[in-house]
C-alpha cells in the first residue's frame, strides 16, 4: 500500500539536515603540513566502494578545537565530496573506528547520524543515490564535480518504518554479497582468458602450437621448405615491387639482425627483421582537427586511441576542418595494417588489421600504416601482440616510462621477428585466429555478465528504497515516531539562551 506522494505507508522524506550533521571537512593548507598537534586524516583517496583503505593516510596539524570539530566518529558516514566523474561522487564509506583520534578534510562530507538506528540505513541509502546517479546528476561543477555540504544538508532521503529499515540493510547486503561474489568469479575468469591469450601467442612464436612442418615432413617422409627460403623468395618480391614501383638506386637488401641474445628456433625456423617484410612505412600529418568524428561527406583523422591490439575504432576521429589538408594518398582502406607510434606503453606499437571502414578517413602522424610483401600481416600482427613483440618494442621505445612512449620508424623496422615456413605460418596463424575468437567470445559473454550485475546492483538498491525490496509490515512503527524523537530530542539538547538583562529607565 502506498500514499498519495508514491510512498510506502508508513514512510516519510525528510531533509537530511533533520535526522543528521552534515559537515564539510578542513581545508588542507601547506602551512599545516608542519605542526604541535598533528593528526592522521582522511581524504577522498582514502573512500573506496569497499570502504575504508587506510594504506595511505596523510597527517595534518588540527588545533585541539579543530580536532573536536572535525574528529570521526564510529558510525559517521563519510561522503566523496567531489570527482572528475559524475559517476564518483558521493561515494560513501562508514567509519568504524579503525584509528584513534582521525580527521577528515574538505574533499570529504561527514555525515552523523542523530540516531544510532539510522547509520547502517543511511548509508545503503547514500549507496544508492550514487550508483543509480542520483549524486552524479545533483552535482555542479565543471570539469571537477562537487556535490557541497550545503547541498547534501537539503538532500532528500526516504524513512522507512523501523523494521522495514532493518529488513533493507539485511537483504541488500546480502543481495550485493552474491553479485560481488559473482563479480569477483567474473574477474577471475576474465584474467584466466587474458592469460590463456597470452600462453596460445607465446606458443604460436615459439613453434608450439601447431606441429612444425619439419616434424609433419619427417612423420611423412618428405622434404619441405624451411623458412629461409620463404624469406628469400619474400625479399625477391620486395626488390621486384620496389623496381616497379621506380625505387631509385640499388635495392640492397636489410641486414640480418642480431640475434646472440635470442632463444634457438625450432627446425626450419629463422629470424628476420622486421624491415625484411616492408616495403614502406607511411605516416599522416599533424594538424588542428574539429574535436568530432566526421559527418557524411566531411574526411576525419584518426586518433591514437583509435588503434589498440587488434582493435579498429573509427569513430575515435577527428573532422578535418578544410578540404586543402585532404590527402587521399593518406585515406585508409580495408586491409591496411595500422600500428601506433606513440601512445602508452601497454600500447605503443599497438597493431590492427583493418577489416571494414566506413568513414572516409586520414592516417594522422601517430598511426602508420604498414606496407608489407610476402601476406604476412598476420603473422607480423601476432608475433607484434605476443610476450616475445612486447620485450622487442619496450625495449626500443623511447620516452618517459610514466607517460606517453614512442616508437619511430627506424626503431620498428629493427623489431626482430620469428619466421615459420610458409606452410606453417598459414596454419599457426589459423589455429591462433580459431582460438581467439573463442577467447574473444567468452570474454564477451563475461564482459555481458558483468554489465548485467552492475544493472542489477543499481535495480536492487533502487528497489530498496522505494519500498519494493522487502515486505512492508502495516503493525511496523512508522518513521514519523523516529523523526518525532529526533525532535524532540534535538529540542532537549539545544542550548538554553540567556534571559534579556532588564535595564532601569533613566527619568
Amino acid at each position: 500500500m502506498t500514499t498519495t506522494d508514491g510512498l510506502p505507508k508508513g514512510w516519510e522524506e525528510v531533509a537530511l539536515s533533520q535526522i543528521a550533521e552534515v559537515r564539510l571537512g578542513r581545508q588542507r593548507s601547506p602551512r599545516r603540513a608542519t605542526g604541535p598537534h598533528m593528526v592522521p586524516y582522511l581524504r577522498a583517496a582514502n573512500v573506496t566502494w569497499k570502504g575504508i583503505d587506510l594504506t595511505d593516510v596523510k597527517e595534518m596539524d588540527f588545533t585541539p578545537h579543530e580536532q573536536g570539530t572535525y574528529r570521526l566518529e564510529p558510525g559517521d558516514i563519510l561522503l566523496s565530496e567531489a570527482s572528475g566523474s559524475p559517476s564518483e561522487v558521493g561515494k560513501p564509506a562508514i567509519w568504524r573506528g579503525q584509528m584513534e583520534s582521525c580527521c577528515f578534510q574538505n574533499t570529504l562530507i561527514r555525515v552523523r547520524s542523530m540516531d544510532p538506528d539510522l547509520r547502517d540505513y543511511l548509508h545503503r541509502h547514500f549507496l544508492a543515490d550514487a550508483l543509480t546517479g542520483r549524486f552524479g546528476a545533483a552535482s555542479r561543477g565543471v570539469g571537477i564535480h562537487h556535490l557541497g555540504a550545503e547541498a547534501m544538508s537539503k538532500w532528500v532521503v526516504r524513512i522507512a518504518p523501523a523494521q522495514v529499515r532493518n529488513r533493507i540493510v539485511e537483504a541488500v547486503d546480502r543481495s550485493l554479497s552474491r553479485l560481488d561474489e559473482t563479480v569477483a568469479l567474473l574477474e577471475r575468469v576474465q584474467r584466466n582468458l587474458r592469460r590463456y591469450r597470452a600462453s596460445v601467442l607465446k606458443a604460436a612464436v615459439e613453434g608450439r602450437l601447431v606441429p612444425t612442418e619439419a616434424a609433419l615432413a619427417r612423420a611423412e617422409r618428405r622434404d619441405y621448405e624451411p623458412a629461409s627460403a620463404f624469406l628469400k623468395r619474400i625479399l625477391a618480391e620486395r626488390r621486384s615491387r620496389w623496381e616497379a614501383e621506380g625505387k631509385r638506386g640499388p635495392v640492397e637488401d636489410p641486414e640480418a639482425p642480431d640475434t646472440s641474445d635470442l632463444p634457438r628456433l625450432p627446425t626450419g625456423w629463422c629470424w628476420a627483421g622486421l624491415e625484411h617484410f616492408l616495403l614502406a612505412i607511411q605516416a599522416g600529418k599533424n594538424f588542428q582537427c574539429l574535436e568530432r568524428p566526421p559527418e557524411a561527406g566531411e574526411v576525419g583523422v584518426v586518433k591514437v586511441s583509435a588503434v589498440t591490439w587488434g582493435t579498429f575504432d573509427e569513430q575515435e576521429s577527428k573532422t578535418c576542418p578544410s578540404p586543402e589538408l585532404v590527402n587521399e594518398e593518406h585515406f585508409i582502406r580495408p586491409g591496411d595494417f595500422l600500428i601506433s607510434r606513440a601512445n602508452t606503453i601497454q600500447l605503443v606499437a599497438a597493431c590492427v588489421i583493418v577489416s571494414r571502414i566506413e568513414m572516409t578517413l586520414m592516417l594522422s602522424d601517430k598511426i602508420l600504416r604498414l606496407r608489407t610483401v610476402g601476406k604476412v600481416d598476420p603473422w607480423l600482427m601476432w608475433v607484434l601482440r605476443s610476450s616475445h613483440g612486447r620485450r622487442e618494442i619496450e625495449s626500443l621505445a623511447t620516452g618517459n616510462q610514466e607517460s606517453m612512449r614512442n616508437i619511430g620508424q627506424e626503431r620498428i623496422r629493427a623489431i626482430r621477428v620469428p619466421l615459420p615456413p610458409e606452410a606453417e605460418c598459414r596454419r599457426i596463424v589459423a589455429e591462433v585466429e580459431r582460438q581467439i575468437t573463442v577467447i574473444e567470445h567468452s570474454e564477451g559473454v563475461a564482459d555481458t555478465s558483468g554489465r548485467r550485475c552492475s544493472r542489477l546492483r543499481q535495480s536492487i538498491l533502487k528497489w530498496a528504497f522505494e519500498g519494493k525490496l522487502v515486505d512492508q509490515d502495516p503493525k511496523d512503527e512508522p518513521a514519523s515516531a523516529l523523526l518525532a524523537r529526533i525532535r524532540a530530542e534535538r529540542v532537549l539538547d539545544a542550548p538554553v539562551s540567556a534571559a534579556p538583562r532588564r535595564t532601569k529607565r533613566k527619568k
